[in-house]
């Protein structure tokens, strides 16, 4: 029942994201320009979402811990950080993961528990309409990038909703405020239309247009059950691609809308 209704609400929150924010006619165009919009400046309005990562710092901490003691004997550690968008705030959340997991080796070594320090790999992973040269900008960053001598990263652009990595390959996983999106549009939904995209870019001023179409209560009713199964759907594969990617006692940490 818990399942059933935590499925339910996150199709009803997707189900009124998207009736806010496309039309009948030019959906997969709207589509297309806000999260353009999107990419071109989510380093700069991204604050709310930095908070929401703040929250989860106790706990990425105890799986950082936790990690670093599990496989005191590996050479590399994988972390994946999915959904990075233009990175700025996955900088601090990476950059906790390897300060805790460095942290607990520096007492294993002195307990002579492990000889060397691991090194870290970090892959941010986005759509490939991404804007990755301003993630490469805030990784060369002095100021806010976590790189430094045994830290690499790269960047691959492809839907988290497909297999990303071999088998039993990463340590560590986190998805921050992405897990809304899915993989597909189950339904094309009519009504009112808020632009968004050009609010964002400021080409013009927000506005509303709406379509000839009505919706019934039965039609709606459909949508939000199309919804809510894509929702499910997409969820369940998620997990079970990062389940088979992730190792044995290996940690994912995600922030969702639900």
């Amino acid at each position: 029942l818990l399942e059933h209704h935590f499925y339910q609400q996150r199709g009803d929150l997707l189900l009124r994201l998207m009736s806010n924010s496309s039309t009948e006619v030019g959906y997969a165009d709207r589509g297309k320009q806000l999260s353009a919009s999107m990419a071109r400046t989510y380093n700069k309005v991204g604050g709310s979402q930095s908070l929401a990562h703040d929250l989860t710092f106790p706990s990425l901490t105890i799986a950082a811990a936790d990690v670093a003691k599990r496989f005191s004997s590996e050479e590399i550690i994988n972390i994946a950080d999915l959904g990075c968008s233009q990175g700025l705030n996955s900088m601090r959340t990476c950059g906790l993961m390897i300060d805790v997991i460095e942290e607990e080796q520096k007492k294993m070594i002195e307990k002579q528990e492990m000889k060397t320090y691991s090194e870290f790999m970090i892959y941010h992973e986005d759509l490939p309409t991404n804007d990755f040269n301003q993630l490469m900008d805030v990784l060369s960053s002095p100021r806010d990038s976590y790189i430094r001598e045994g830290v690499y990263a790269c960047a691959i652009g492809r839907s988290f909703y497909a297999r990303l990595f071999p088998p039993r390959f990463l340590h560590m996983v986190t998805c921050y405020i992405t897990l809304h999106w899915l993989s597909t549009t189950p339904s094309v939904l009519p009504g009112i239309v808020f632009n968004a995209a050009e609010k964002v870019s400021g080409s013009c001023d927000a506005t509303t247009t709406t379509t000839t179409t009505t919706t019934t209560t039965k039609d709606f009713a459909q949508h939000k059950e199309r919804w809510a199964l894509q929702a499910r759907e997409d969820l369940k594969t998620f997990l079970q691609l990062r389940a088979d990617e992730l190792k044995a006692g290996g940690h994912l940490v995600a922030v969702m809308i639900a």
